[in-house]
C-alpha cells in the first residue's frame, strides 16, 4: 500500500501570469489554505511530478517553490529557494 503524505506547498513568484499558472497547477493537487500556500496529500512520486511541472513555469533566479512534508516526527522540505537559507540539519533540504 502506497501511503500519501501531507505536504504544505508555498510559493513566492513575482510575475502575476507565472504565479497564476502555478496556482492553477497546485489546485489540481490540493487545497489552497492561504493565498500562496496549499496543502496536498500526495504520494512522493506525485509530489516530484508536481514540482517538475511548476519548476518549468518559474524563473529559478527570482522565484521559489517549497514543499514541506509533514509527518509525526519531522518536516522535510523540497523545492527551489531563492535565498541562501541556512538549516541546522541541511540533509533535510532537497534543493532542485
Amino acid at each position: 500500500m502506497i501511503s500519501k503524505v501531507a505536504y504544505i506547498i508555498s510559493y513566492d513568484i513575482s510575475d502575476t501570469k507565472k504565479r497564476n499558472k502555478v496556482a492553477k497547477v497546485l489546485e489540481e493537487y490540493g487545497e489552497r489554505i492561504q493565498y500562496s500556500v496549499f496543502i496536498c496529500y500526495l504520494e512522493r512520486k506525485i509530489l516530484f511530478k508536481l514540482l517538475e511541472r511548476v519548476t518549468k513555469l518559474i524563473d529559478k533566479t527570482t522565484d521559489s517553490i517549497i514543499a514541506m512534508a509533514i509527518t509525526d516526527q519531522t518536516a522535510i522540505i523540497y523545492g527551489t529557494l531563492k535565498n541562501n537559507v541556512r538549516k541546522e540539519k541541511p540533509e533535510t533540504w532537497n534543493i532542485i
